[in-house]
Parts: structure tokens; C-alpha cells; sequence
């Protein structure tokens, strides 16, 4: 367990004092909240950075990895982390990017561990950026079962694409938008391409998600695929539930 910094300086003003002022916004709900991140790679990294920055309550992170020399290029770890579990490293390095003295607990654990063990803390989002399948479909079935909002992050193989889904109570899941993965058992490749720049693309997205989600936020998009490259049309839709869905049946 780690505590951020809370900084703050007389007769100056807050640190969120500028995203106070934008309409709607509600740091109350965010100094409350507790985010449930699953990965403590690179997608989740850029993700918790802007989180603890932006002054969030508490952050609980899974992931069982440990930190390669191949991460540095994009994930948020530093030589010295090289062979430590990721969601240690990443909670003691997030601590110094803190703003308003976030709690920051690193589970090294697969999340599947604690979901047998009925052990998943309570939390009111959760953010799932991993690039195992079976992980992906196991956590939008716990979502669907307590009701749970959830958002969904990932790329494609050549890191041309990335796409941003938020999964709701009564709305669309993750099998309803990626009814191929139901069954696929795809496990993640360590040699895949990776990079920083649509890791980047994708967390601004993914953190407006989190505001709207909390703070009831205007969002015509529930599913939103972006291409760095332009050769691809971007796409923002509100994706239905999908009649016969294996997971959630489409009710």
C-alpha cells in the first residue's frame, strides 16, 4: 500500500482548481472513488497516471507479471524496477505523480485469483487493460453479475488501432461487441508490437469515460475505435446488446 502526495500551497489555488471550473464537473465524486485497474502495463499506465494526477480516491491494481526490459520503451517503470511485480513497481512510482494523496494498493495477483476467492474489493469503476481474452470475458461476467460499470481498453496487432468500451449495467457487454473472443482462448503474445503512441491515444478517451461514469457526464459513445494512421475510419457509436449473447443472453 502506498500514499500519494498531497500537495497544496497557501494563498495559492488547488491543484484541480482548472478542471473544477469546467461545467459539470464534480471533484468530490472523483476524491471518493475507487478505480479497480486489472493490467499494470502500458495501457494502464498512462490510464493511472492521469488518475492520481486528476486527485482519485484510491486505486486498486492487479497484475501477477513482472517488470521486462522491453516494457520500458511505453509501460511506467525505470530500470531499477526491471524483475519486481509490475503493480508493486507501478504503485511506488505512481506515489510520486500524485497530486492529492491518492491510496495506491498493488494486488500482485491474477484478478481470477480473488474473483474464486470472492476476495475483489469493493470499487465503483473498473478499468481492464490486459490482452488475455479468457480475462477480458471472466471480468465482464463478474461485472455483469454485481452490477458494475466497467471500461474495456486495447489494441490492435500493428498498434494502428485501439479501441475504448464501457460496459454498463443493462447495457451492451464485452461478448456482445466481440462475440469471436466467447470462445477463442487467445493468450497474449510477449513478442507483439508495441509502442507508446496509441497508448496515448486511447487514455484520454478512456479517462473521459471514468468522469462521465462518476459525475454522470454527457457521452453519446459507448464504444469507440481509433486509427493513428487515418486508413481506418475512426468510429464512435453506441453499441446495442446483441440478440443471443452467450454471456449476457441480450436481455
Amino acid at each position: 500500500m502506498f500514499k500519494g502526495l498531497s500537495i497544496s500551497l497557501p494563498e495559492m489555488p488547488s491543484v484541480t482548481d482548472r478542471q473544477e471550473r469546467i461545467h459539470g464537473y464534480d471533484q468530490k465524486k472523483l476524491n471518493e472513488a475507487t478505480i479497480l485497474l486489472i493490467g499494470a502495463g502500458g495501457i494502464n499506465g498512462e490510464i493511472s497516471e492521469g488518475l492520481v494526477r486528476k486527485g482519485t480516491g484510491k486505486l486498486v491494481i492487479y497484475d501477477y507479471d513482472e517488470v521486462e526490459i522491453s516494457n520500458l520503451n511505453r509501460q511506467r517503470f525505470y530500470k531499477e524496477d526491471i524483475g519486481e511485480n509490475k503493480t508493486i513497481a507501478l504503485c511506488r512510482n505512481l506515489k510520486k505523480e500524485s497530486t492529492c494523496g491518492s491510496l495506491l494498493i498493488a494486488q500482485p495477483y491474477a484478478i481470477e485469483k480473488h474473483i474464486e476467492e470472492g476476495k475483489v474489493p469493493d470499487f465503483d469503476i473498473a478499468v481492464i487493460g490486459v490482452d488475455h481474452d479468457k480475462t477480458r470475458i471472466d471480468f465482464s461476467r463478474y461485472l455483469l453479475e454485481t452490477k458494475k460499470p466497467g471500461i474495456f481498453l486495447g489494441i490492435s496487432a500493428d498498434t494502428d488501432r485501439g479501441y475504448i468500451l464501457i460496459q454498463e449495467p443493462a447495457r451492451s457487454c464485452f461478448a456482445c461487441v466481440f462475440p469471436p473472443l466467447e470462445t477463442s482462448g487467445r493468450m497474449p503474445c510477449p513478442n507483439q508490437p508495441a509502442v507508446k503512441d496509441i497508448l496515448k491515444a486511447i487514455a484520454g478517451p478512456a479517462l473521459f469515460a471514468v468522469d462521465s461514469l462518476l459525475m454522470g457526464l454527457k457521452r453519446n459513445w459507448n464504444y469507440w475505435i481509433i486509427s493513428l494512421s487515418g486508413f481506418v475510419p475512426d468510429i464512435k457509436i453506441n453499441h446495442e446488446k446483441r440478440e443471443g449473447c452467450k454471456l449476457c443472453g441480450g436481455r
